[in-house]
């Protein structure tokens, strides 16, 4: 179960270093770094045919151990029975029966041993299922605020006040960030790739929380507003 685990985990890696590489192959092309992320892929993926290997070495010897444990028992058996036969203290026939016995009694034992790792590696691969099953999102309707109230957008002005963001924390994106957007005005928000712009847009319509600060829409704090709108905002609007 340990080694599967390892083989779940450095897979899943290198899925999302993949499916990352592929869906920012623009950002990818503008800093030349096809080597590179092609380097990270191969290394993720060595560790994992060595997982792989590892797990399977140990299915084997589970697999020939439960085999020769088997053998060993109906072999002991067998040995002693013979004995017994050749004392008088048993029959040809009481031989023939208790190797029947026997063949009868490890034939399911060797079927339930094999279930037996078979449910145990579906519950290994489908820990990571239950552990996405079980998280609570970054934000969701049942993260709202118990006393949230629907957003009521009049002039649809916008603040953001001190907001710091990182996707990761040891990476900041967003340090202090404070500007205000009113209403009628164009505001223009420029920097270099992965500086923060479209960030800004997520933390809007809250697909994040911000690490710390307030953003505010016509003076309400969005993280504590409902994310449904409210009829009066739809009248509003139309």
């Amino acid at each position: 179960m340990g080694f599967q685990r390892a083989v779940n985990a450095l897979e899943a890696q290198s899925d999302g270093r993949l499916v990352d590489s592929l869906l920012n192959y623009d950002t990818v092309k503008y800093f030349a770094t096809e080597e590179t992320e092609t380097q990270r892929l191969s290394a993720v993926l060595e560790k994992w045919v060595h997982a792989r290997t590892a797990n399977q070495r140990a299915l084997t010897a589970l697999h020939v151990g439960q085999s020769a444990v088997i053998a060993f028992g109906i072999g002991a058996i067998m040995l002693l029975a013979a004995q017994h036969v050749v004392a008088g203290s048993m029959t040809v026939g009481d031989l023939i029966l208790v190797n029947a016995y026997i063949i009868q009694i490890c034939m399911p034992l060797n079927t339930l041993g094999f279930v037996f790792r078979e449910t145990n590696d579906a519950m290994v691969n489908v820990e990571r299922m239950f552990e996405i099953l079980s998280a609570r999102g970054r934000v969701g309707e049942d993260i709202d605020e118990p006393d949230a109230k629907p957003l009521m957008v009049s002039a649809g002005q916008i603040s953001f006040e001190h907001v710091d963001f990182g996707y990761d924390p040891a990476r900041q994106i967003l340090r202090d960030v404070d500007f205000h957007a009113y209403p009628g005005k164009t505001l223009a928000i420029v920097g270099g790739s992965g500086s923060g712009k479209s960030t800004l847009v997520k933390l809007l319509f809250r697909l994040y929380q911000p690490s710390s600060g307030t953003i505010r829409i016509d003076g309400q704090d969005i993280g504590q507003v409902t994310q449904k709108k409210s009829a009066r905002s739809h009248r509003h609007r139309a």
